[in-house]
C-alpha cells in the first residue's frame, strides 16, 4: 500500500481482473437497475431441478476467481437422453426478458439454454470450444455468446409473453449443433455459473441472489462542476459498450434541466448536443455506434458559434451559430441530466478543459 505495508490474499479471497486492453481497465461500468428473479442464482442444488444431470458444487474457478463453479453431468442412468437443470419462475407479461448463463467446456463442447412454456418455447446452441452461436431451435428475440476468459463464456437468450407467464428457464448439455441427447454414461459434462433472468433484451452485469430475486440499483456517478462551468470547454472520454440502446449517455455538464453539455448515442451514432436554456444549440452526428467491447474515444468541444464533436480525433461538421449553457453545476459520468440513460458501457480518462481545443489537440487526445 501508499503507506509501506504489504498486503497478501489468504483464504476466500480472489482478484478479479476487469477488461483490459493496453490503456489498461476499461474503467467505471455505468448500468440502469436491473433485477435477477433468477432465485439461488449459483446454487443449482436449491431451487433448481435436475433432469437426468448431477451437479457438483466447487468443482471449478468462476469467472470472479472464486472456486464456485458447479459441474453439470449426465446421471449414469444408461442409454441416451437430455439431460438438464430448470427451474420454473413468473414473469411480467408482454416485457422482453433475457436469461444467460456462464458456462465453460469440460467433457463436452456445446451447451443450451432454453425458456420453455412462455406463450412458446424458446432454445439456443453454444459451441464452447470456439464461441460461436449455433443452431437456433425455436422462438427468442436475440441471442448471443460473450468470451469472458479462461474458456469462460456468457450466453444468453431473450425472449418475451404475454399469456403463459409461467414456464422454466433451462441449461442443457448436449452433444452437438441442434444434438439435445447425450450419452448417460457419466462422461457428458459442462461447468456453469451465475443464472440470471431479467427484463431487457440483453444481460446486464452478474446480480447474484438466495432465496428471494434481488435488485441492483442504476449507477449514478456525479461530481460538481466548479471550476469546470463556464464556456468554452472540450469534454473527453473513452468508452466501451457492453450493450446497444436506442438512446444512452456518455457524460453530461448540466444544471440539472435545461443547460448541458451531453455526449449519447441514439442507437445508430454518437452524438454531441447542447442546449442553452432548453434550446437545442448543436446536435453533431459523428461516428457509428462502435461494437461491442470496442473502446471508442469521444469529445465534444464547445464555444460560442464554434462546437464541434469528435469521435475517435475525427471531427464531425462544425457548428458556427451556437450559444452556450449558462452555469452548469454538475458533472454526471454515464448518465444524462436526470441521473438516467446509462450507457451500460465502461468509461475511462475522462477529461475537461477549461478551453475550445483544436482540430489537432484532439486528435493528440
Amino acid at each position: 500500500s501508499t503507506s509501506g505495508e504489504t498486503w497478501t490474499l489468504n483464504g476466500n479471497a480472489s482478484v478479479f481482473q476487469p477488461p483490459v486492453d493496453a490503456s489498461g481497465p476499461f474503467g467505471y461500468l455505468a448500468e440502469g437497475a436491473g433485477t435477477n428473479v433468477c432465485l439461488q442464482s449459483n446454487d443449482f442444488d436449491t431451487t433448481w431441478t435436475n433432469i437426468r444431470s448431477v451437479d457438483t458444487a466447487n468443482y471449478a474457478i468462476a469467472p470472479d476467481g472464486t472456486k464456485t463453479a458447479w459441474r453439470q453431468v449426465d446421471d449414469s442412468s444408461g442409454g441416451t437422453g437430455t439431460s438438464v437443470v430448470r427451474q420454473s419462475l413468473t414473469i411480467a407479461s408482454a416485457t422482453e426478458y433475457v436469461f444467460s448463463a456462464y458456462v465453460k467446456s469440460d467433457q463436452l463442447t456445446w451447451c443450451a439454454i432454453t425458456a420453455d412454456s412462455f406463450d412458446a418455447n424458446h432454445s439456443q446452441y453454444y459451441d464452447l470450444s470456439s464461441g460461436a452461436v449455433g443452431a437456433t431451435g425455436s422462438g427468442g428475440t436475440s441471442r448471443g455468446i460473450a468470451s469472458v476468459g479462461d474458456g469462460w463464456y456468457r450466453v444468453w437468450l431473450s425472449f418475451s409473453t404475454t399469456t403463459d407467464l409461467t414456464g422454466y428457464v433451462n441449461i442443457y448439455t448436449v452433444s452437438g449443433d441442434g444434438a439435445s441427447a447425450v450419452d448417460l454414461d457419466g462422461t457428458s459434462s459442462i461447468l456453469i455459473w451465475g443464472a440470471q433472468l431479467e427484463a431487457g433484451a440483453f444481460p446486464s452485469s452478474y446480480i447474484a441472489t438466495a432465496a428471494a430475486a434481488v435488485t441492483r440499483n442504476a449507477d449514478v456517478l456525479t461530481a460538481p462542476a466548479a471550476g469546470f462551468n463556464t464556456f468554452p470547454m472540450t469534454i473527453n472520454l473513452n468508452i466501451t459498450p457492453s450493450a446497444l440502446l436506442a438512446n444512452s449517455s456518455a457524460i453530461s455538464v448540466d444544471d440539472g434541466s435545461s443547460d448541458r453539455a451531453f455526449i449519447y448515442q441514439n442507437g445508430t451514432d454518437w452524438v454531441g448536443y447542447i442546449t442553452d436554456g432548453g434550446v437545442p444549440q448543436a446536435q453533431i452526428f459523428n461516428g457509428a455506434v462502435t461494437p461491442l467491447g470496442v473502446p471508442a474515444s469521444l469529445t465534444l468541444a464547445a464555444s460560442l458559434n464554434d462546437t464541434n464533436f469528435y469521435f475517435n480525433g475525427s471531427p464531425g461538421t462544425v457548428d458556427t451559430a451556437c450559444t452556450m449553457p449558462a452555469t452548469p453545476t454538475t458533472i454526471r459520468i454515464g448518465a444524462r441530466y436526470d441521473n438516467a440513460m446509462q450507457p451500460y458501457a465502461s468509461i475511462r480518462n475522462v477529461k475537461i478543459f477549461d478551453e475550445r481545443l483544436t482540430d489537432a489537440e484532439v486528435a493528440d487526445l
